[in-house]
């Protein structure tokens, strides 16, 4: 697979916007929101085309439906998106449901790259609204104010109103009667359909009339959806706050142990799952994991084939998510300049493959004929190195093999990449980057 320069400029595009928008940015000042329950027109498209939204225009294919909001602004959303928002009235309009989702006043000028287009917003003119995991749309503020409901205001941030995000198993939460349920029948099946949204809008429905009748698990929300690679009838559920606070850690280990013995291994294997996603290092877990045999069960048996070569796609995909992970778990505010290098290596006398640079705060990262994970690696590194640099731990010694600085950063590392594959195993069968 050759790569023309213009893949530099993406991602170095990536890296930007890593740097700004994600969902790690809707953690601090964010707070819950839901379109408000006034009717709207709308109209569907009989041919392809484009819409002149208020953020720019947008592009849209036959069947989409063209909203019109209160001051005649109008955008494009997808069939399957309406039907997940909207309730229709059958006579050209539809009412919002509640579905909630993040807000945030933007705090710079910046571009959303959407499946629609590019979106322009404006610091303190605009609001960004997380509408699923890396989904986001623009708002005008004054739109915002008469389409958006806003509980508590901005001060109803997600780090006040629930704490961190924390994933679980529906049978964390949720009983047999409750998961026999018609109404969880429902989200199983758009669950089983990878109608994400739409079940996503039914947990939450279920979970607020839980609270109104007094179950303990009323007062969650459920944030995000996954997959689970070893259990496909026990979903992965992002909740807003741990379900189960004072879960005893050595009934965890025994109950695991437990189901090992029984062999239970895909109960087993998505509890592990769950807290590794969640961060958690007990000591005991890795060797519940060589038990599990996780590069059988949290991922299927793949070979890397290094002939074909990573589509652009999938590479500068990969690349958003782990840029995302790793800022996260280094704790950056925002990530240095990264040099993309199609070098053969670093330097002629350098048999290394990354470097950072303390004169330009830079990285450098070679990417021909390397597999996707083994670049990460790498990457994961010298970011460490220059967080080190930020917090002036770096010295004329820092460089030396075994010492304090360079095994800070390979055990950071280590931890960047476990917490990278566990969470996107797939990505262990991409090809590597040729040229």
């Amino acid at each position: 697979m050759a790569y023309e320069p213009a893949i530099m400029a993406q991602l170095r595009s990536i890296v930007e916007e890593v740097s700004r928008v994600n969902d790690d940015w809707f953690k601090t000042g964010a707070f819950k929101t839901w379109k408000n329950p006034t009717p709207v027109k709308y109209e569907i498209a009989d041919a392809a085309g484009t819409v002149d939204t208020l953020e720019g225009p947008v592009k849209h294919a036959a069947g989409h439906y063209i909203m019109t909001g209160p001051k005649g602004e109008r955008y494009p959303i997808t069939p399957e998106k309406f039907k997940s928002l909207y309730d229709d009235n059958g006579n050209g309009t539809a009412t919002p449901k509640r579905v909630e989702k993040l807000a945030k006043v933007a705090d710079h000028d910046g571009v959303l790259h959407t499946s629609w287009g590019d979106l322009a917003y404006t610091t303190g003119a605009d609001y960004i609204v997380r509408h699923g995991p890396n989904d986001y749309g623009a708002v005008k503020a004054d739109i915002f104010a008469k389409t958006y409901h806003q509980p508590g205001g901005p001060q109803d941030t997600l780090a006040e109103a629930a704490g961190p995000w924390h994933w679980a198993l529906m049978s964390d939460v949720f009983n047999e009667h409750d998961i026999d349920s018609p109404e969880l029948g429902r989200f199983y099946e758009d669950y089983f359909d990878n109608e994400f949204d739409r079940a996503l809008a039914l947990l939450n429905e279920y979970l607020e009339d839980g609270g109104e009748n007094g179950a303990w698990w009323g007062e969650l929300r459920a944030v995000d959806l996954e997959n689970n690679p070893v259990d496909e009838d026990e979903p992965l559920v992002l909740f807003d706050r741990d379900p189960k606070p004072n879960t005893n850690k050595d009934a965890v280990i025994k109950s695991m142990l437990q189901d090992i013995k029984n062999d239970n291994m895909p109960k087993a294997a998505s509890r592990y799952l769950v807290l590794r996603k969640n961060g958690v290092d007990w000591p005991e877990l890795d060797t519940i994991g060589k038990s599990i045999d996780p590069q059988n069960n949290l991922s299927e048996s793949i070979t890397v084939t290094e002939d074909q070569g990573i589509s652009k796609d999938d590479l500068l995909a990969a690349m958003r998510k782990f840029l995302i992970i790793a800022k996260q778990e280094i704790g950056l505010d925002t990530l240095p300049k990264i040099h993309w290098s199609w070098d053969p290596k670093i330097a002629p006398d350098s048999p290394s493959f990354g470097r950072f640079t303390n004169d330009d705060k830079a990285i450098k990262i070679i990417m021909r004929n390397r597999h996707p994970i083994d670049i990460m690696r790498t990457l994961a590194h010298e970011l460490v190195h220059y967080q080190q640099d930020v917090e002036h731990k770096i010295g004329p010694d820092s460089g030396a093999t075994g010492s304090p600085i360079e095994n800070e950063a390979n055990a950071m590392a280590g931890q960047i990449m476990r917490r990278f594959d566990e969470e996107n195993p797939e990505l262990f069968a991409l090809g590597a980057v040729t040229h």
